[in-house]
This record gives structure tokens, C-alpha cells and sequence, in this order.
């Protein structure tokens, strides 16, 4: 980036360059917020699900000196949960929202949550192009990317789906994707009843299928770490097709290991398609 600046011959471009070698813009420290309040259903009065979000906020950040007044307010502290509407707003939530920031997706992230997780929770209009952009910055993907890519795999707009499907792939191709990170916030937003576990499976199946080693590879590694708490906090019946797609998932990615909470559900009696896929998913961690 310092060297295309470098190309810049007016007073902006030189100021610029000189302000990214001093180091850009600092990384600010987040915190992951969740609504407040308990779980509640949607309603013709309210609408959203309250309760059922989990959000990112992040301190002040400083060198606002530098930039023009209109840049201003991205420096101050962001409290997600008073965050100003407009950010919600459909014409906010697309690929050029991330190219304001290209090396600071998780500031676009955070304050455009709200408008991803309505395509979840409330059956919102969705923003596909907002989830590609996220995973294709170069900067570091943080707890708000992977929520956004979370609420994006169980969003109710099929193109949403998609493409949180392609941006989960991405991250995963260029060395990004947190798995872990992911998987317990997917466990999370489940627990609360903000996603919905069969168009999150009907991503992941999907992300397997795609034709390259890490769609299978970055679902084992959300996997591996969401279906322990799914399968102990929420109802495991509800879950055999997502034992399915970890089972395949783990054969393509050449997975091994154990999960003790797989384990003992292969080990009960009986024949159900949840049993049966525990067993496929036990077996392939083996290597049998």
C-alpha cells in the first residue's frame, strides 16, 4: 500500500504516504456485546428478536487529526447496542462500505452487524456483497467478521447463504478464518435461537461441496469446535444432518481425533439417522 501511495505526487498523496509509515491507522480493542435482556420471540409490536443478538463494539480510536471532520466519527467509541440506524440501512451494507477501510474490515463489521443479523433473525433484506468484501480485505478478521459470516451462513435470503458460504471459503484460502472463533459463536447465536440449525447445515453441506481442499477443511474447523456444546446444551436430535456434513467434512479434510460428546452418542443403542451419522463421524476421526 506504501508504495502505490508513493505514486501519489500531490500534498494528500505526501501526507499520506508519510502517514502510513508511521503505521496507518491503530487496531482499537473490541468487545463482544450481547443484547441485553432475555431471549424473546419476534413480535408485531417490536419485530426483532430481542436478546438474541450478539454484537461488537470497540474503544476509541486515535489519530481522527489526520483525516477530514466527515471521518470523524469512526474514530469514536462504538457502542453497538445504540448504534446509529443509518448504518442499517440496505444501501450501507455492500462492497463499497468495505473499501472506505480495506485494512480495518472489523470496524465496517461491527457497525453493519445489526443489518447482517436482520437477515437472520428478522427475515431482512440480507447484503451478499458485504459478506465477499469482508473476506477479501487484507486485513485481520475478527470476532465481528466471523459473526458476520455466521449470521450470513443461517441468513434466511438465499444469496446471503451463498455467499457466506464463499467468504467462509475465503477466509479459509488465505490463512484468515478463525475456526474456532467461529464455531463458538455459532453455538452461541443457536443457543439463543437466533439461527436456524437447517439453513445453517444447508450452508456447511455446501461449503463442503465446493471443489477445492479448504471447503471441507473450514467446516471441520468450525465443526470441531461448535458440535460439542450443540450436541451437550441443545437438543441433539435436532442435529443428525449436521453430524452428517461434519462426517463428511472431516473424511475430505483427512480429520483425527476424538470428541468425547460424539463418542458417547455413537456408543448408545438404536438406529436413528442421528445415531448413525455420530457413528460415521466417530469412525472417520479413527480413520476406519
Amino acid at each position: 500500500m506504501v508504495r502505490a501511495a508513493e505514486k501519489l505526487e500531490s500534498a494528500e498523496g505526501i501526507r499520506l504516504v508519510a502517514w502510513l509509515r508511521q503505521g496507518g491507522l491503530p487496531q482499537p480493542a473490541w468487545q463482544r456485546e450481547r443484547e441485553a435482556g432475555e431471549a424473546e420471540r419476534p413480535s408485531k409490536r417490536r419485530g426483532a428478536r430481542i436478546g438474541r443478538r450478539i454484537l461488537v463494539g470497540h474503544e476509541a480510536i486515535e489519530g481522527r487529526g489526520a483525516f477530514p471532520r466527515q471521518f470523524w466519527s469512526l474514530f469514536r467509541v462504538f457502542e453497538p447496542l445504540i448504534s446509529c440506524p443509518h448504518w442499517s440501512l440496505p444501501d450501507y451494507r455492500d462492497a463499497h462500505t468495505v473499501a472506505t477501510l480495506p485494512w480495518h474490515p472489523e470496524i465496517a463489521a461491527a457497525r453493519l452487524l445489526t443489518g447482517v443479523a436482520s437477515a437472520a433473525d428478522q427475515d431482512g433484506s440480507g447484503s451478499p456483497a458485504f459478506l465477499e468484501a469482508l473476506a477479501s480485505t487484507d486485513g485481520p478478521a475478527g470476532p465481528a467478521v466471523h459473526l458476520a459470516v455466521a449470521y450470513g451462513l443461517a441468513s434466511v435470503p438465499e444469496p446471503d447463504r451463498e455467499a457466506a458460504v464463499r467468504a467462509l471459503v475465503v477466509l479459509a484460502s488465505r490463512g484468515r478464518l478463525d475456526g474456532e472463533l467461529l464455531g463458538r459463536e455459532l453455538t452461541a447465536l443457536v443457543e439463543l435461537g437466533t439461527l436456524r440449525v437447517p439453513l445453517l447445515t444447508e450452508s456447511l453441506r455446501a461449503a463442503v461441496a465446493v471443489p477445492v481442499p479448504e471447503g471441507a477443511a473450514a467446516v471441520w474447523a468450525v465443526l470441531a469446535t461448535a458440535l460439542p456444546g450443540l450436541l451437550a446444551r441443545t437438543r441433539p436430535q435436532l442435529h443428525g444432518a449436521l453430524l452428517a456434513v461434519a462426517a463428511d467434512s472431516a473424511r475430505l479434510s483427512g480429520a483425527r481425533g476424538e470428541l468425547p460428546e460424539v463418542t458417547a452418542l455413537a456408543q448408545r443403542p438404536g438406529s436413528s439417522q442421528l445415531l448413525k451419522q455420530a457413528r460415521r463421524l466417530r469412525d472417520a476421526l479413527a480413520g476406519c
